[in-house]
């Protein structure tokens, strides 16, 4: 009987020390962050989204007038961004456009490649965004709302599960995260941020995850140099 009550807590023991060294990982990744902020930083975003509709619908063909009906359909869509920011300046960039906005003067540029355009205009939002905006599933995890779990690790890397404590049935922001961080000195390499909730009736699967981490942007990569495309028509917007 005692051997069996020496194993019981000995596993309790063993699972509390995960919880909290998962935790502990956890604060000191968001530390690191915080301790880089004013340096800037550049990550690559990929937003992969399905939504499942329920309910009828009337899908025609017009060539052979033949309707088919449906009672629930899937929209599937991915996109990928890379961002820059520093401050009160920040660059986006896709596969179809490149912005770069300068609150310090209110100027914005915007280069689309398909048409070899840049828009030059005035800002139309007064703030600049902070680092949240970039770095969600960092700074909105709340030890009080999610469950750490040290889901595996490597010689270099550990692998963290963030899960919410309360979900909601009907929409749950930030369901559940995925962490991979640096052993070497607690930065982070890879965060997942998925997102399941239900509108009416459709139901929303999201996936933000987010990579390439980097710490430390210069001005001249914030700011917009006409000679890097050449050929371009630049009309202005600020009318």
């Amino acid at each position: 009987m005692k051997k069996i009550l020496c194993t019981v807590l000995s596993l309790v023991c063993a699972a509390t020390a995960f919880s909290q060294s998962a935790r502990e990982i956890m604060k000191q990744m968001l530390q690191y962050v915080e301790s880089h902020e004013a340096e800037g930083i550049c990550l690559t975003q990929t937003d992969s989204i399905t939504k499942v509709h329920t309910g009828r619908k009337v899908f025609r063909d017009v060539q052979v007038y033949d309707d088919t009906v449906v009672y629930s359909w899937i929209e599937t869509s991915v996109s990928t961004e890379k961002f820059y920011y520093n401050g009160k300046k920040h660059r986006r960039e896709s596969d179809y456009s490149t912005e770069f906005d300068n609150y310090e003067n209110d100027r914005e540029w915007l280069y689309f490649a398909d048409i070899n355009e840049v828009w030059y205009k005035y800002r139309d939002l007064p703030n600049p965004p902070t680092m949240w905006l970039y770095l969600s599933g960092i700074y909105d995890v709340n030890p009080k709302a999610y469950r750490f779990k040290l889901v595996s690790e490597t010689d270099d890397t550990w692998v963290i599960s963030a899960k919410q404590k309360i979900i909601t049935r009907h929409y749950a922001p930030t369901e559940r995260m995925l962490y991979i961080v640096s052993k070497d000195d607690y930065r982070p390499i890879n965060v997942k941020v998925y997102e399941n909730y239900s509108i009416g009736k459709i139901k929303y699967y999201k996936v933000y995850d987010k990579k390439d981490f980097r710490f430390g942007v210069t001005d001249d990569e914030l700011t917009f140099h006409i000679e890097d495309y050449p050929g371009v028509t630049v009309l202005d917007k600020t009318r």
